[in-house]
């Protein structure tokens, strides 16, 4: 299922803008999710990002996989993890393109609830509307090789 996307980042102010930008948008929040975006640092400059979404399969994972597996992979082949603002602004401004029931787990290094538990933001199609939601993202946990994960694309380097 590897597909590309790039979104405009850095564009919020602050997390209550942000979160206006959510309601606007009907974005349903699930579990600990509003909890977790208190945590996010948002990028101070607007760029343009352009990002991948593979499985683990993709990333020429099998048997048993860990999310440590999935990050580690990614980044020996030259990809990054995102920022925490990517997954809040994919489906700010790219959920038109997500299929019907489709999840997209964002690759990004954890954030804590009040639990002290990982989390990872996911977002989802569930019955067109867009969800927001957060992931277990412990480093020993395991996924399928079918998971779809957005991972960052560097830019290319331009040869002088």
């Amino acid at each position: 299922m590897e597909k590309t996307f790039s979104l405009e980042v850095g564009t919020f102010t602050n997390l209550w803008a942000l979160r206006a930008a959510l309601r606007k948008a009907g974005v349903k929040l699930y579990d600990d999710t509003s909890e977790v975006i208190s945590k996010v640092k948002l990028i101070k400059a607007a760029q343009r990002l352009n990002f991948i979404v593979k499985s683990p399969q993709e990333l020429g994972l099998s048997g048993r996989i860990h999310t440590h597996d999935i990050h580690e992979e990614a980044i020996r082949q030259g990809l990054g993890l995102c920022p925490p603002e990517a997954a809040i602004q994919y489906i700010l401004q790219c959920f038109a393109g997500l299929n019907l029931w489709e999840k997209l787990f964002f690759a990004m290094k954890p954030l804590f609830n009040r639990e002290a538990r990982y989390r990872a933001f996911q977002v989802e199609n569930f019955h067109n509307h867009p969800n927001l939601n957060t992931y277990v993202s412990h480093p020993t946990k395991d996924w399928l090789a079918g998971y779809h994960f957005v991972f960052t694309v560097p830019p290319e380097k331009k040869n002088d």
